[in-house]
């Protein structure tokens, strides 16, 4: 016949820490995968735009994206393409986000 073996807690504060330790990681680990989709990152298309004369941001998102407020399109696509002001030239290329 096989003996069990009891098994006896010696110091009940480092259970303790261990388990919040392990939770903890766990909890951290769980987050770290799952933030992404609460983001909404997601991998974008672009499309590329040759700026012609008469052309704005505005317009172009408005074309681009007519169901996104202009404002965060063009704050996108300034950040995309390194823009720091709305200023954009005739012959000008420029990547746009596309939903795919």
């Amino acid at each position: 016949m096989i003996k069990q073996r009891s098994y006896r807690i010696n110091n009940k504060k480092r259970l303790m820490i261990f388990i919040c330790t392990v939770c903890i990681l766990g909890l951290t680990c769980f987050s770290m995968v799952f933030s992404s989709r609460a983001l909404g990152r997601q991998e974008l298309n672009f499309k590329e735009v040759v700026i012609h004369t008469g052309d704005t941001l505005w317009a172009i998102a408005e074309e681009y994206a007519p169901h996104l407020d202009p404002r965060i399109f063009i704050h996108e696509v300034k950040q995309i393409n390194h823009i720091d002001t709305a200023s954009i030239y005739p012959g000008q290329i420029i990547f746009v986000p596309i939903n795919p």
